[in-house]
């Protein structure tokens, strides 16, 4: 009887810990200003860590990797978190692929394919720039006045120029692999516009 009710105390203790833990560390992170997260800790812990998470913040949450890393070396975590992380990057790549083509095909704010996305990249209208880095798409496809913006790029730098002209314009970018089902359903290249 004792020890149930010591079990039960215990349990008690542990969820109060976590709540305010997971409290502490949302107002911590809200000052942070970070948009992705990933837990790590131990099976039974973070589950019921990220469950106590309020919902602004679990929202942010990518990835949970179930092992305790707190006295490991900054390399094996690195190695450790790694494949979780560009996991969660492609995922979510994926999803905002799937939104630009949505988006294009419905006349919104979202472009596909290179001829649309180079226009829009000279124009500084691209938000989000979602794009294989190794692409080389064939030139030919683009207008005119978008060769003449790049100054008539190679296959081989064209996604490079894509992604310098992103950069000047402050967008967000994101590389997926060429493997990506949604980026070769969109061109090799989609963008999530300003306007």
């Amino acid at each position: 009887m004792h020890v149930a009710e010591f079990d039960q105390r215990l349990a008690e203790w542990r969820q109060r810990f976590l709540r305010a833990t997971a409290q502490s560390a949302a107002a911590q992170l809200g000052k942070l200003g970070w948009e992705r997260i990933l837990l790590a800790g131990e099976p039974p812990l973070v589950g019921d860590f990220a469950g106590e998470l309020p919902d602004p913040l679990a929202r942010r949450v990518i990835a949970t990797v179930e092992a305790n890393l707190l006295n490991e070396p900054l390399n094996v975590i690195a190695d450790r978190l790694g494949a979780a992380l560009d996991e969660a990057r492609i995922q979510q790549g994926e999803l905002l692929v799937e939104q630009a083509i949505d988006g294009a095909r419905a006349g919104q704010a979202a472009a596909i394919g290179w001829p649309e996305v180079r226009g829009t990249l000279v124009q500084h209208r691209v938000r989000h720039l979602l794009i294989d880095p190794a692409a080389e798409p064939d030139p030919g496809q683009l207008d005119p006045h978008t060769q003449d913006a790049l100054a008539w790029p190679a296959p081989s730098v064209l996604a490079e120029r894509a992604i310098e002209q992103a950069l000047e314009s402050g967008a967000e970018i994101t590389t997926l692999p060429t493997s990506s089902p949604h980026l070769a359903q969109a061109g090799g290249v989609a963008a999530l516009l300003r306007y």
